[in-house]
């Protein structure tokens, strides 16, 4: 087996999330020096409604059901019998301008909902961590995601984010583990592997994108601009790594091109339009 050890420090990266109250999260975030555009964005006011209606009829026998022309749900009680089953409408909640309707019942969710509406989920605040350590060079360790690598350079604003959300936690705990480590050929292998995983798919989408006819002209800068970013990660850890990457890059710097030149024609399809309607 050929060990080699490599001169380039950084940490492994995992977490366990509770219900986090957002305003803090921005607030802690700034208090840290990291702008809190990483954090998710407030839950849908239905979303809402439904974790308060699940806390509220918590019991066995009570069902909770989405309506289909209105936002909000149903409630009621099934009845178990031997052939079928029996449900007795209790009450319909909905929620319309942020203001409850139940049936003259509102005061039995009305403070939850004030309560939860500014709450994250466990999986939202997931979303936001995962988009979030990307932006500081992180690469998954596992298709799946769930762990990340994340290199010196960068660690202390990740690990600034995580006393964040540890801060902001309000239900159940929450722990961003970081476990630092140095580069062996193992850990070279599995974050080199992540890093083309994660290129790769990037490269199938943009791939796709060239074949469709309905993105404009700044759709395909946008698309430009993923492949830069992509390319420049890829420099980065080919530098840290000592590995080349350089076919990724090139696939990379062909797409650039031909998202380039589909944003001309683009542009040119755009104009030609506005003189036919002129």
């Amino acid at each position: 087996m050929n060990v080699r050890d490599i001169s380039v420090s950084g940490a492994v990266t995992y977490w366990s999330l509770g219900w986090t109250d957002r305003d803090q999260l921005i607030a802690e975030s700034e208090k840290r020096g990291v702008s809190p555009t990483w954090v998710p964005a407030p839950r849908a006011p239905i979303a809402t409604l439904k974790s308060v209606l699940d806390i509220v009829h918590s019991s066995t026998d009570e069902l909770v059901r989405p309506l289909k022309s209105r936002v909000g749900y149903e409630v009621v009680r099934e009845t178990r019998g031997e052939t079928s089953n029996d449900y007795d409408h209790i009450r319909t909640v909905t929620v319309e301008d942020g203001l409850i309707q139940a049936e003259g019942s509102e005061y039995l969710y009305r403070d939850l909902f004030a309560q939860f509406r500014n709450r994250l989920s466990p999986e939202a605040l997931s979303g936001g961590l995962v988009r979030f350590v990307q932006t500081v060079g992180g690469v998954p360790l596992r298709p799946q995601g769930a762990l990340y690598w994340v290199p010196e350079a960068r660690l202390s604003t990740w690990q600034a984010v995580g006393e964040t959300v540890e801060a902001s936690t309000v239900e159940d705990s929450a722990s961003v583990y970081v476990l630092r480590t140095q580069f062996d050929s193992h850990l070279v292998r599995a974050v080199r592997h992540g890093i083309e995983q994660e290129v790769e798919a990037k490269i199938g989408d943009l791939e796709a994108d060239m074949l469709r006819t309905d993105l404009g002209e700044r759709a395909f800068q946008g698309r430009i601009a993923v492949a830069k970013q992509a390319r420049v990660k890829l420099k980065s850890y080919e530098s840290d790594l000592e590995v080349s990457l350089s076919a990724l890059s090139e696939r990379l710097v062909d797409l650039e091109t031909q998202a380039a030149q589909a944003a001309i024609l683009a542009s040119a399809r755009a104009a030609a339009e506005r003189k036919v309607t002129s």
